[in-house]
Formats: structure tokens, C-alpha cells, sequence
């Protein structure tokens, strides 16, 4: 138990010296007090290296995409079974300055009956790599599965959520 307790203060440690800088954020003006926007650069090659989600709810991810660009952001959007995926200021991640730019993350994810899907995304309309996370509830292992970009549970726009005011702000609706 010491032991995973080390190592999980070891990846958290990671992960802040991987990610240290903020997400790409620039300010397009607007009427109500300036509208919010992601920096993106349309980057489709990576790979997710390791991925985990514990029946508690943990997920782990390990990866990289083949770019870089610290003037802009990539991240991480999530599709359930309906709707548009969402994606908020949290979830971004400035690129590292060189390639390729690496990730890692921890994250508490809420499980349901239904499967999900999450997307490494570089813009609203590039998914770079994409898995699957499904359950069958107590007692039963979370199963997660690598996901082609195009398919159809993710080949839907992305709902953009902004942290400051909660409104979303949809990609090219």
C-alpha cells in the first residue's frame, strides 16, 4: 500500500512537470465581455501509450501526439452515447515546445452502465486518438478499448464548456 501511495504522488509529480504550462487561451473579443477561444493547431498523430480505469473510477493515460506548439492547446473531450462531445478550459493542455508532446494524466471519471468514449483532440474537429471506457457495474472489470477517430460514437462535434461562466461555446455551430 506504501508503495502505490509513492507512486501515485510520483506520477502526480509527473504530470506536473510534463504539463506545466497552461492551456492556450486567447481572448476574440465580443460583445459580452469578450468571448472566449481555444488555440488550436489541427495535429492528427500520436498514440495513447497506457491507458487504465480502476472500477473506483480512476483513470490513468499516457501518451503522445507528434507535434508541438506551446502557443497553442490539445485536449481531451468526452462522448457518451448522445450529443456532442464536451470539452472544457480544464481539460487543455499546452504542447510542449518540441515534439513530440508528451501527456499523462489521473483523473476521477464517473462510471455508468453506459459506455463512453474520450478523444485526444487538437481542434473541434480532430480527434488525434480515441479509446473506450465500458462497465457492467459492481463486481465487474472496467474495460477500455482503443477506438478509431471516425467512429461513430466520436465522429460528432465538440461542445466547448468554458470553466469562467459555464456557457458552452460550440466549435462551428
Amino acid at each position: 500500500m506504501r508503495g502505490m501511495k509513492r507512486a501515485m504522488v510520483g506520477l502526480a509529480v509527473a504530470v506536473v512537470m510534463v504539463l506545466d504550462g497552461g492551456p492556450a487561451w486567447a481572448d476574440k473579443g465580443g460583445d459580452e465581455g469578450g468571448e472566449q477561444g481555444w488555440v488550436t493547431i489541427p495535429c492528427s498523430s500520436g498514440a495513447i501509450d497506457q491507458v487504465a480505469v480502476t472500477e473506483a473510477g480512476v483513470m490513468t493515460l499516457e501518451g503522445h501526439l507528434d507535434c508541438a506548439g506551446p502557443e497553442a492547446a490539445f485536449g481531451y473531450a468526452r462522448y457518451d452515447g448522445y450529443g456532442d462531445g464536451t470539452i472544457r478550459v480544464a481539460d487543455l493542455r499546452s504542447y510542449g515546445s518540441s515534439a513530440p508532446t508528451l501527456f499523462a494524466e489521473v483523473w476521477q471519471v464517473g462510471l455508468s452502465h453506459e459506455p463512453f468514449a474520450v478523444c485526444v483532440v487538437t481542434d473541434y474537429e480532430v480527434r488525434a486518438v480515441c479509446f473506450t471506457v465500458a462497465w457492467d457495474g459492481p463486481g465487474t472489470p472496467v474495460v477500455v478499448a482503443s477506438l478509431a477517430t471516425d467512429d461513430p460514437l466520436v465522429a460528432r462535434s465538440i461542445m466547448f464548456v468554458s470553466d469562467r461562466d459555464g456557457s458552452p461555446v460550440c466549435g462551428f455551430c
